[in-house]
């Protein structure tokens, strides 16, 4: 790793963040013998839409042991799966340094934050951080990363043992499932609103990290063992255009629908249509979506819903009777988990006699896929 830098009034409120670590548990206590005090706190470890859980850790240091010292740490990490736990270690070292204020330097702590991503199993942490006068630090804590009993039939994207120290790219290839028992190709098209809202329901502009929800739910669909044939449409009410678009293929390009997603240039990426309303809109980008090519068995809406509807809104019967037409099943993974609603997508989808799921943790990903292959099912798909 690199050097890292930071100045001491930066330090004295939480300050070199190689990970975001928020809670509330104990500090360990140092060694008797250390002569460098440090304090260790490991959080408890969350399970993240990936499917992966993400483990935060922090150190503290009071400030006050470095005001007449040379300023600059050096720090060894290494996290190991133990107990019989299959997988590898990983560790790394890099150097800290910081500029010291004297006004500063007698109060508050210099605060540094880790965070891995593992797999379910047993582990084991262990640091040493030395300073320029050979002041020294060190100890090893274990714990464990295990799936809650309502979590526990979510399959894992990471195998057991598996420790990462870098975040997870959220476009990497997905290689697809294996669905040779398929006879025949089973057409599921996805349509991603790209618009994101805040907790208090304010749009914001998009980035891959604020997806993440939306990615994961894409994910799982492409390891389904019902479709082996997918198509995606990612597109934004409040732009009224298309943000990007991938033809029935085997599996689905995240590649390109990252690019996509970081240009975010709607004038070359898809019709910039005129402004009309939000129901209007998604009627003429399913119509000419259903225009030509191979027909969907399935239709999955994600994300936010768009534009409140007031009750008895239907869409025309027009419309209507040519999605019934194509006699495909309809599903809304809704990302509104502040205050859903009943929208443009979900009138539609409820006016198909399809189903709604709220997507609040990553088991709800694995329920509403589940709950579509059962409904594609029912509706005669083998």
């Amino acid at each position: 790793m690199g050097t890292s830098g930071f100045s001491a009034p930066i330090l004295a409120k939480a300050l070199v963040f190689l990970a975001l670590a928020p809670g509330a548990l104990g500090y360990a206590a140092p060694k008797e013998d250390s002569q460098l005090i440090c304090r260790f706190k490991m959080f408890p470890p969350e399970l993240a839409v990936e499917f992966n859980f993400h483990v935060k850790s922090q150190f503290r240091f009071p400030l006050k042991q470095f005001c007449d010292a040379p300023t600059g740490m050096h720090a060894e990490i290494r996290f190991e799966p133990v107990n019989h736990s299959p997988g590898k270690p990983s560790e790394w070292s890099h150097q800290v340094k910081w500029a010291p204020d004297e006004r500063d330097c007698r109060k508050g702590n210099a605060i540094l934050s880790y965070g891995i991503w593992t797999g379910v199993g047993q582990y084991r942490a262990t640091w040493r951080f030395r300073d320029m006068l050979g002041r020294s630090c060190q100890g090893s804590h274990e714990f464990n990363v295990a799936l809650s009993r309502s979590d526990r039939e979510v399959a894992m994207s990471l195998p057991p043992g598996t420790i990462l120290h870098t975040p997870i790219d959220l476009f990497h290839p997905e290689p697809g499932t294996d669905c040779s028992h398929l006879t025949e190709p089973r057409y599921v098209k996805v349509f991603i609103n790209t618009d994101v809202m805040t907790r208090n329901g304010l749009l914001v502009e998009t980035g891959a990290a604020d997806l993440r929800p939306h990615l994961a739910a894409l994910r799982r669909l492409a390891r389904s063992e019902m479709f082996n044939r997918y198509s995606l449409v990612a597109f934004s009410f409040e732009e009224q255009g298309i943000v990007a678009r991938q033809d029935f293929g085997e599996t689905i390009d995240f590649r390109r629908l990252g690019e996509s997603i970081d240009d975010r240039n709607l004038e070359s990426l898809g019709s910039r249509l005129a402004r009309r309303s939000s129901i209007s809109f998604l009627t003429s980008l399913i119509s000419v979506e259903l225009l030509e090519g191979d027909l969907p068995d399935a239709m999955v809406f994600i994300g936010h819903d768009a534009d409140v509807v007031p009750h008895g809104t239907r869409f025309s019967d027009f419309v209507v009777n040519r999605l019934h037409s194509i006699d495909a099943v309809f599903t809304f993974m809704t990302t509104d988990q502040y205050f859903p609603f009943r929208g443009v997508i979900g009138t539609l989808v409820h006016q198909m006699k399809g189903v709604e799921h709220t997507l609040r943790e990553p088991k709800d990903i694995e329920t509403a896929v589940d709950a579509l292959e059962d409904l594609a099912i029912k509706s005669g798909l083998r």
